[in-house]
C-alpha cells in the first residue's frame, strides 16, 4: 500500500477534508471507494465520495457536512497539498480482505488528522459590541482589580493559539490594539453581529483554525479551553460546548475549522446571522460543559453583582485599566 500526499485547489481542501485514491482503472477505485465509505459508516463517520468531474458550489455546500471525501483519481495529481494513497492489489478472487479496509481507513484518517491538526490554531476575542446593556465598554471592565477584561481573555488564549487576534469595529481598532498588544481584525463582514467578527478573521486568515471567545466570559478558565481544544473534532464544522443553563449551545466559546467560513458564507446569504442557528444546520462536536458556570455571559451590571458580589462599582470600572 503507498501512501502519499496528491494537490487540490485550496478553496476545495477547505470546504471538505479531502483524501485522493488512485487507479488507472475507473471501475476498481470507484468500488475501493465505496469499500471505505461501508467501512466508514460502520464507524460512525460521514464520508462521501467527490464526483470526478467535481462540483458546482451548491454540490460543494451539501457535501461539506461530510467528515471527509473520498476523491477518486486516474493518477497523483501534480503538486503537494492534500493526502492520497493508490489502490491496492486485490486477492485472488477480485477483492480486497476485510484486514485491507480496516488499514487503509486507519492510514487515511490518521494521515487527514494529523494534516488538520497541523493547520495553526489562532484564537479570536471577540470584543467589537457597544455594550449597551453595561452602559461601559465591557472590555475595558477589570474583575480582577488589575487587568482589563480585554488583557485577561487575550492572556488566556495565548498559551493555547500560535496567535491571538481581537476581533473589533474600525472605531475600537486603535484603543485595543494598544492596550490588547496584539492585532486587531476590523469587521468586513458588517451587520452580522457576532457571526460577522469570526467570518472577518476566517477571511483574513482562511487556512487557519479559531479558537473563538466573547469578550464576556470573565469566568472563563484555563482549563476549560483545555478541554475544548482536547475534545476537538477538526472534521466537524466546529467543536462547540452545550451550556448547563438550558442546554444551548455556546457558539462564542468554540472551534472553527476552515470549512465553516464558506458555509456560514452560504447561511448568512440566506439571512441567518445568528451564530447559534448556523451551527444548528451543521455537522458539530457538542462538548459536555463540565465546570459550572465558566461561560456565564456579564451583560449588565446586575450580572456583575451576581457573580462578582464583592467587587464596588469604582474597582469594577477603573478609569486607571483604560
Amino acid at each position: 500500500m503507498t501512501l502519499a500526499r496528491h494537490p487540490s485547489e485550496e478553496r476545495v481542501r477547505l470546504v471538505h477534508p479531502c483524501v485522493v485514491i488512485a487507479a488507472s482503472d475507473p471501475q476498481e477505485r470507484r468500488r475501493f471507494a465505496l469499500e471505505l465509505v461501508v467501512q466508514w459508516t460502520a464507524q460512525g463517520r460521514l464520508v462521501g465520495i467527490l464526483p470526478e468531474e467535481g462540483l458546482d458550489l451548491g454540490q460543494q455546500m451539501a457535501s461539506a457536512s461530510h467528515d471527509f471525501m473520498i476523491v477518486p483519481s486516474e493518477a497523483p495529481p501534480r503538486n503537494d497539498g492534500i493526502p492520497w494513497m493508490a489502490v491496492p492489489a486485490t486477492d485472488g478472487s477480485g477483492h480486497w480482505s476485510a484486514a485491507t479496509i480496516q488499514q487503509a481507513c486507519l492510514n487515511m484518517e490518521d494521515l487527514l488528522r494529523t494534516q488538520a491538526l497541523a493547520r495553526p490554531l489562532y484564537g479570536l476575542v471577540l470584543a467589537g459590541g457597544r455594550s449597551s446593556r453595561m452602559g461601559r465598554d465591557k472590555a475595558l471592565l477589570s474583575f480582577d482589580a488589575v487587568r482589563t477584561q480585554l488583557e485577561r481573555t487575550i492572556g488566556l488564549l495565548q498559551p493555547h493559539c500560535q496567535r491571538v487576534f481581537c476581533s473589533a469595529r474600525a472605531d475600537q481598532a486603535d484603543t485595543y490594539e494598544h492596550l490588547g498588544g496584539v492585532p486587531v481584525i476590523a469587521d468586513s463582514v458588517l451587520g452580522a453581529g457576532p457571526l460577522g467578527g469570526i467570518l472577518s478573521a476566517m477571511r483574513a486568515h482562511p487556512g487557519a483554525s479559531w479558537f473563538v471567545t466573547a469578550i464576556d466570559l470573565p469566568l472563563l478558565c484555563d482549563a476549560s479551553i483545555s478541554h475544548l481544544i482536547g475534545q476537538r473534532d477538526p472534521f466537524r464544522f466546529a467543536s462547540v460546548y452545550r451550556s448547563i443553563h438550558g442546554g444551548f449551545l455556546e457558539p462564542l466559546c468554540a472551534v472553527y475549522e476552515p470549512k465553516f467560513l464558506a458555509a456560514a458564507m452560504f447561511a448568512l446569504g440566506q439571512g441567518v446571522s445568528c451564530p447559534g442557528r448556523v451551527l444548528k444546520d451543521m455537522r458539530i462536536l457538542e462538548v459536555e460543559q463540565r465546570m459550572g458556570d465558566h461561560l456565564a455571559n456579564i451583560n449588565t451590571p446586575k450580572d456583575c453583582e451576581r457573580y462578582f458580589p464583592n467587587l464596588v462599582a469604582g474597582e469594577l470600572f477603573k478609569e486607571s485599566v483604560i
